[in-house]
């Protein structure tokens, strides 16, 4: 008879862990999709303002670079 009660009791724990996690799991989901649906935040403070990005100067790449030095198995 207490064997059975142990055993009830672990399963009965087993399953409020698995319900626990899965629950932690549809938080996460209600606030991902809250984010990708867009409804509740604000990202215009996360622009980019197109004159600052105009001010960079361009970084033109060397046309002499060569890997074949790196992949020679002659040391």
């Amino acid at each position: 008879m207490e064997l059975t009660k142990i055993a009830k009791d672990k399963e009965n724990n087993i399953t409020k862990k698995n319900l626990e996690e899965q629950i932690k799991r549809e938080k996460k989901y209600a606030k991902e999709k809250a984010f990708y649906h867009g409804k509740d935040y604000n990202l215009s403070e996360t622009e980019i303002d197109p004159k600052t990005v105009s001010n960079i100067p361009v970084i033109k790449p060397e046309d002499d670079f060569d890997m074949d030095d790196v992949y020679s198995d002659i040391q």
